[in-house]
């Protein structure tokens, strides 16, 4: 468990447990989430890796659902499920996947896919499981496009070997009107464009102008969504 300076009683409730698989690390002042995310990456130790932020929350079938689909084929390096959004409340708002998309699917076609969609579709941390060997070969998050960090993970992530879709929602993203995501996320449709445009230049991704083009466009109804959503989170 990674404590980044929280202000709530997130630390307090953690160093409650006499659990000795539980360990406890703290930062000295806030470092961002790209900082965060690379730490959790050099302090992981196991076979697989996931990364559970802020007050998300999985299911109770989450972890034995995914380490099953990654035990079952070598070949797979990742692994993800839909998920709920819900909110401060935990009153669930709506349910986010691939469309049409279960199953195995080839690491190498993805980006131009996923790129089209204009969102980041293979999800939020807290709906990935992934092998750590292949963490290794990938390198850092890069928080240079912050709302799409994960995402360009993800990706490189899949030049390693293929993902696995569950279309069953295995954990649920709290959005709040104050979050981090609600903060990036007015900056979203802008910040494809510079991480779209950057995929295209980079070898190896297979992104092309058309693909960046119909990206841009969903990009900016999302965006435009994504705020509708966040002023009814905001009134009291």
């Amino acid at each position: 468990m990674l404590d980044n300076c929280s202000t709530d009683n997130t630390l307090a409730i953690a160093q409650s447990f006499s659990d000795p698989r539980i360990r406890i690390q703290t930062s000295p002042s806030n470092i961002g989430a790209e900082g965060n995310f690379n730490r959790a990456l050099k302090e992981a130790t196991g076979k697989y890796i996931k990364l559970l932020c802020a007050d998300d929350f999985l299911y109770p079938d989450c972890l034995a659902k995914q380490v099953a689909a990654l035990e079952n084929d070598p070949d797979v390096v990742l692994v993800n499920s839909s998920r709920q959004v819900v909110d401060a409340q935990n009153k669930r708002l709506l349910t986010r996947g691939f469309p049409g998309c279960t199953g195995r699917k080839s690491g190498k076609s993805f980006p131009s896919q996923t790129i089209r969609w204009g969102t980041n579709l293979i999800g939020e941390p807290s709906s990935v499981l992934f092998r750590s060997d292949a963490a290794q070969k990938t390198g850092c998050f890069n928080g240079i496009q912050p709302y799409f960090i994960d995402l360009d993970f993800w990706l490189r992530l899949l030049q390693h070997g293929d993902l696995i879709v569950l279309k069953e929602p295995l954990c649920a993203f709290r959005v709040t009107a104050g979050s981090w995501s609600a903060e990036i996320g007015r900056k979203q449709a802008q910040q494809f464009i510079e991480f779209s445009t950057r995929l295209r230049n980079t070898q190896g991704f297979g992104v092309s102008a058309l693909d960046c083009w119909a990206g841009t466009q969903m990009a900016k109804l999302y965006g435009f969504l994504r705020r509708q959503l966040y002023r009814k989170l905001a009134k009291p």
